[in-house]
C-alpha cells in the first residue's frame, strides 16, 4: 500500500496554489512554528480572520443573528471591512505585541462595547451591520475607557476579566 502521510499530501498541493494562497501558507507555517498560543500578531498575519471568528463568537454567546466567516467573506462590504482591520488591531495593540489569544479577548471585548452603543442607538444588531460599524470600535472604547488603550491599561484589564 501506498499511502501517503497528511504532510505529503500537503506538499503535494503547494505546486497547485497561487501566489497569494503560497504566502498565506507560509505566514501561518511560521505562525504555528511559533507557539500557536503565545505567537505575537505581526502586520501580515490575516488579522480580518481572527476578527470575524471573534464576531460571529460574541453574536452567537449573545444569542444574535450570525453568519460564517465563509459567507461573510463573501458579502460585498467585506474589501472595506478589510481595509478596516489593521487600524482597530493596532489600536487595540497599541502599546506591545499582543499574543492572538489577547488579541483575541481584546477584540471581543471591544465588539461588546460596539454591541452596547449600536443598541443605545436602536441599530439591527448582526454581523454584516457590525463589519460595517468596525471603524467605531477606537471612539467606542475610548469614551467607555478614556486613555486606557494607550496606557496599558485596556490590556491589564481584559487580562484581569479573562
Amino acid at each position: 500500500m501506498n499511502a501517503k502521510s497528511p504532510f505529503q499530501q500537503c506538499l503535494g498541493l503547494l505546486p497547485s496554489l497561487s501566489d497569494d494562497e503560497k504566502r498565506q501558507v507560509a505566514i501561518r507555517l511560521s505562525y504555528l512554528l511559533q507557539g500557536a498560543g503565545g505567537a505575537p500578531i505581526d502586520e501580515a498575519y490575516p488579522g480580518e480572520d481572527l476578527l470575524l471568528d471573534c464576531i460571529t463568537a460574541v453574536l452567537k454567546g449573545n444569542g444574535l443573528e450570525y453568519a460564517s466567516i465563509a459567507l461573510l467573506k463573501k458579502q460585498a462590504g467585506y474589501p472595506t471591512f478589510k481595509a478596516k482591520v489593521p487600524g482597530v488591531a493596532r489600536f487595540l495593540n497599541q502599546r506591545r505585541q499582543l499574543s492572538r489569544q489577547d488579541l483575541r479577548a481584546m477584540f471581543a471585548f471591544a465588539l461588546e462595547l460596539l454591541i452596547e452603543d449600536m443598541q443605545s442607538m436602536n441599530m439591527a444588531i448582526g454581523a454584516r451591520n457590525i463589519m460595517n460599524h468596525i471603524h467605531r470600535i477606537p471612539s467606542v472604547v475610548n469614551r467607555a475607557f478614556p486613555g486606557y488603550a494607550q496606557s496599558g491599561l485596556l490590556e491589564l484589564l481584559i487580562k484581569r476579566k479573562a
